[in-house]
């Protein structure tokens, strides 16, 4: 009794260790050799109720025992037909972009500075304001120049006053043609000496050299201006463009036409606008060349200096055949991609060219019709029926 106890132990151990179909089926026959010897005539009347307990036991084991095979059974699974799902090709239309920044610009961006130096006396205009080509912006103190002025204009009556004087004489044939000489040259200059000032005078008014809008005034009322000095900055926003730098490789590919839809990342705007010019100089620095792309009459005033993001078409092939990226496999030699024919899978090999984003051109190696297996791919192979899911 001792030794078929430890039997039945060792036979569940070995279950237990190897879960296996060919070895729970060996522990099914051992079982049912156990059940056998327990049951056998040798066996005593009083031991008939705990082999009865046994018998129950076994029989527990056996219909786990079933269960665990069929559950481990693989041959169903080998049998069922796979499932895919497909897609017919048909010509299509393929394009690629690039992007690249640029910055807004414009051409009526100016500082304006004093063409000469003084003190500010007053400013007519203020942040934000929007001004007139020729428009007054600031005076400067003008007291030195006017008091230049008025001795200047002294010495001339006086100088006027000689050279009438010598002219009689000279006409008269009395005096030296050089006495004549002196007080004509001496008259003219201080004529021009007073043009100067006048000329000074005019300067002292600071004025906007364009129609735009005040972005800020430098200086404050009673601080020194000067040439060197800026004052104020004026922007003309009615006509502003991008500029932005172009790779090289793109050079051919990018006309004057194009269209392109353009960016402000820090704004969520988004424009259609098209390329007005293209530059014909590379820069040997960053292997780059210029477009400009002009927002004139755009739906709003945009700052300069601001960043966009440019989308440039750099390829367009009409009437081709384009296959999503993942559908792509390699056998280590070849790309290739799997078509369903007569409820069969088959095995293409492909060439391929252009790829952007998730879709790549097919040059070679599949036709319009052909129906492309797009899902379940990975679980077939060549000449293997499937099943289309419609």
């Amino acid at each position: 009794m001792k030794k078929r106890q430890e039997t039945f132990t060792m036979n569940k151990n070995l279950y237990n260790r190897k879960n296996t179909p060919t070895n729970m089926k060996n522990l099914f026959y051992i079982a049912i050799g156990a059940l056998l010897i327990s049951c056998s005539p040798s066996s005593d009347k009083s031991e008939l109720a705990t082999k009865k307990l046994k018998l129950d036991s076994l029989k527990a084991v056996i219909a786990t025992l079933e269960y665990e095979i069929e559950e481990l059974d693989t041959t169903k699974a080998m049998d069922a037909i796979p499932k895919v799902f497909t897609q017919k090709l048909e010509s299509q239309t393929f394009e690629s972009f690039v992007e690249v920044y640029g910055v807004v610009e414009s051409d009526q961006n100016v500082v304006v500075m004093p063409e000469i130096a003084g003190a500010i006396r007053s400013i007519k205009v203020h942040d934000g304001q929007t001004v007139k080509k020729g428009q007054t912006l600031a005076i400067l103190d003008t007291d030195l120049i006017r008091k230049n002025m008025a001795e200047v204009r002294n010495s001339l009556d006086f100088a006027i006053d000689v050279f009438q004087k010598q002219k009689k004489l000279y006409e008269q044939n009395v005096g030296t043609e050089m006495q004549y000489l002196e007080a004509k040259n001496r008259k003219e200059s201080l004529e021009r000496s007073l043009n100067t000032l006048e000329a000074q005078l005019d300067k002292a008014i600071i004025t906007s050299p364009i129609d735009g809008k005040i972005d800020e005034i430098y200086p404050k009322t009673g601080e020194l201006a000067g040439p060197q000095t800026p004052f104020a900055r004026i922007i003309n926003t009615s006509e502003l463009y991008i500029n932005a730098d172009v790779s090289e490789a793109f050079f051919n590919k990018i006309k004057v036409g194009d269209d392109v839809q353009v960016r402000f990342p820090y704004q969520g705007d988004t424009l259609n606008v098209k390329v007005n010019y293209k530059g014909n100089y590379i820069n040997p620095n960053n292997r780059t060349f210029k477009i400009h792309c002009s927002l004139t009459k755009e739906k709003k005033a945009l700052p300069p200096n601001l960043l966009a993001v440019l989308r440039l078409r750099n390829e367009l092939v009409e009437k081709t055949l384009v296959i999503p990226n993942n559908v792509i496999q390699n056998d280590g030699k070849n790309d290739f991609v799997y078509v369903v024919k007569d409820e069969k899978a088959h095995k293409k090999v492909v060439k391929t060219a252009q790829t952007y984003q998730v879709k790549t051109v097919i040059s070679s190696g599949l036709s319009v019709g052909d129906m492309l297996v797009t899902q379940g791919y990975r679980a077939i192979s060549d000449d293997v029926k499937v099943e289309v899911v419609k």
